[in-house]
């Protein structure tokens, strides 16, 4: 399985900061950021390379911290080649560009470059192979921004999503949808059909909310917690959690 991390943002909600540096490579407890996401993706035996798509602003950025990395597993690096924020391709796009370019013949999970998590990626890894299908990371959200400004989910008693809204104008779930995904083999090529067929791409939730009517995509409910970094002030609190 393979593993890729959606870092071409721009991280406008952190600028000046983000000026000259990309928010994964922000610190957090003394590291950047997307290195507590390659220690938490590494600890499943069954992710064998990690690929991390990124954008031409922040290519030299990249390229400093990975040759100055001792990774503990294989990274490579994607260029988007975009330049600004409104240049930029989109998650969804983003997804399609590594999938053809890197030939991706393999399972792949795909993440977000702003969120740690704490539950055993393991777990989510034999879930998605008890299922075979594409499957999603849920999680109980009672807070009614944050439902607003993702995901929400409503899953059946098998666990399949049976409804799916991208950044919802009504909290109709408290069942939220983390960016955090594995696509099997097999539907790999449905990224390329979702970018083909949607105007707006740029949040990778919306590849989930094209593709659940159209195959079985189930939702793994995760015991844990999931830090997100939107903007300096939850920036300054997730770095508080991990200095603690």
């Amino acid at each position: 399985m393979k593993a890729l991390i959606l870092a071409a943002g721009y991280g406008t909600r952190l600028k000046p900061l983000t000026l000259k540096t990309p928010k994964p490579l922000v610190a957090i407890a003394g590291r950047p950021l997307i290195e507590h996401i390659i220690d938490w993706i590494n600890e499943s035996e069954a992710i064998d390379e990690i690929l991390v798509v990124t954008n031409q602003y922040y290519w030299e950025a990249f390229c400093g911290w990975k040759n100055a990395y001792q990774a503990p597993i294989s990274i490579g690096l994607i260029n988007d080649g975009s330049v600004s924020e409104d240049t930029r391709l989109g998650a969804v796009a983003d997804i399609q560009l590594a999938i053809e370019t890197q030939n991706i013949d393999d399972d792949l999970l795909i993440a977000a470059g702003d969120n740690l998590f704490t539950f055993r990626l393991e777990l989510f890894v034999r879930f998605f192979r008890s299922r075979r299908a594409p499957v999603i990371a849920v999680y109980h959200a009672p807070n009614r921004r944050l439902l607003l400004r993702g995901g929400i989910v409503a899953l059946d008693d098998n666990g399949q999503v049976v409804r799916f809204e991208e950044k919802p104008e009504q909290a109709w779930s408290d069942l939220a949808c983390a960016p955090l995904y594995i696509l099997p083999r097999a539907a790999l090529g449905n990224p390329q059909e979702c970018v083909a067929a949607l105007p707006h791409t740029d949040e990778p939730g919306r590849l989930v909310q094209w593709l659940y009517p159209r195959t079985p995509v189930y939702g793994f409910r995760y015991q844990g917690q999931r830090y997100a970094v939107d903007d300096m002030a939850t920036l300054r609190w997730v770095d508080e959690q991990f200095k603690s």
